[in-house]
């Protein structure tokens, strides 16, 4: 059975789609601000210390049976507005997200009736660092992608034969019947370390060092408390997942984290769907703090 994908955004998250799917011999296009990457156009992801240049296979948008939407969060209503005609033409839309953007896609979903059973929405937690422009490293090869309905999947047969067919073929993918628990995961260990690494210019290990007094644990607990008021609910305790930041934070030590790059290069950054979401400055102080502090180096 043939697959045709598209991957929207030719950033580090593009780049990552693009290369699991060549790497497992799947079509796939990948779509940038300027039309379709081509294969001859300077495009390399570092596996491992392999480099490997990425050869699109598909250069129309008929006939496509998923569209991987790997934008920023801030680019995502934009994308939505602009290309209306051709997200309708895939079958399956799947918005991979690093920050609280289901209000967007759901608002976009119902303003364009479109139909919400043929959305997806899904997490990376395969860490990707852009080395040079169009150059990008693995930097944590042991995570995965996971995408579900856009809702909670009631009726387990939601997946149709070419989702199945993709999990099979894309071993790093898993299709999940509800992945909010995941999302509330990556987004609250997103805004802690992407907003300190960003606040204090900052590489991951400099989160550890007890010297630097930065306000790792302070923050933590404010971002806990605005996912537990944005949510509705977290789905672990506080000691739980703190255990599981620290243990990310260290197995990532070595990278620079994506968010704190944008910073350097005095790019846009996603921090308004993360600490910047705080819009209470009595109950989330740092948050609100941190989020100004990031805003105002651009």
């Amino acid at each position: 059975m043939t697959i045709k994908s598209i991957i929207v955004g030719a950033g580090a998250q593009g780049a990552l789609m693009s290369y699991l799917m060549q790497k497992n011999g799947l079509t796939y296009g990948l779509w940038s601000r300027n039309g379709f990457v081509r294969a001859n156009e300077r495009f390399i992801l570092d596996a491992n210390k392999i480099k490997t240049s990425l050869n699109p296979s598909v250069f129309s948008w008929e006939g496509i049976d998923f569209l991987f939407i790997a934008v920023k969060a801030y680019d995502l209503e934009d994308f939505f507005n602009a290309q209306l005609s051709l997200i309708k033409k895939a079958k399956v839309k799947v918005v991979l997200v690093n920050g609280w953007v289901l209000p967007t896609l759901k608002n976009f979903i119902q303003k364009n009736h479109e139909q919400i059973s043929t959305w997806r929405i899904g997490v990376s937690t395969i860490g990707v660092s852009e080395m040079e422009p169009r150059s990008y490293a693995i930097r944590s090869a042991g995570g995965g992608i996971s995408f579900g309905p856009v809702l909670p999947a009631l009726d387990p047969s939601w997946k149709d034969l070419k989702e199945i067919e993709l999990e099979q073929r894309l071993k790093t993918l898993s299709l999940v019947d509800d992945i909010g628990p995941i999302i509330r995961k990556k987004w609250l260990f997103n805004t802690v370390i992407n907003t300190l690494t960003a606040a204090y210019k900052l590489e991951n290990n400099g989160l550890l060092v007890t010297a630097a007094n930065i306000p790792l644990h302070k923050t933590f607990d404010e971002a806990y408390a605005l996912g537990e008021e944005r949510f509705s609910f977290m789905d672990f305790s506080r000691a739980e997942y703190f255990r599981d930041l620290l243990a990310l934070i260290e197995a990532t030590s070595e990278n620079e984290n994506s968010m704190a790059r944008d910073i350097r290069l005095k790019k846009d950054s996603e921090s308004s769907f993360l600490a910047g979401l705080a819009d209470d400055p009595q109950k989330y102080p740092l948050l609100t703090e941190l989020h100004k502090k990031i805003i105002a180096k651009k």
